[in-house]
């Protein structure tokens, strides 16, 4: 009823309006974000490949297992 809002447009007015003007900038927001995250994972992926190629093939006793744990462990300390 107030003079100023009356003269809005009806078609832009209201919640399915306001629905779908927020679905449109959640859609930009994370299309935007996609491609970082997608080369984030990818990034991770190809470390941890590049960590299992490092790994020992075969542990074939109780002291090959006890020096991969060791290297391991001196790997992640540095």
């Amino acid at each position: 009823m107030h003079p100023l809002l009356s003269k809005i447009d009806k078609s832009i007015m209201g919640i399915p309006e306001l629905a779908q003007k927020l679905m449109k900038i959640q859609a930009t927001s994370a299309s935007k974000c996609l491609s970082d995250i997608v080369k984030k994972i990818n990034e991770k992926l190809n470390q941890n490949v590049d960590d299992l190629d490092r790994m020992p093939q075969n542990l074939s006793s109780v002291g090959d297992v006890i020096r991969a744990f060791m290297h391991m462990l001196s790997s992640a300390k540095d």
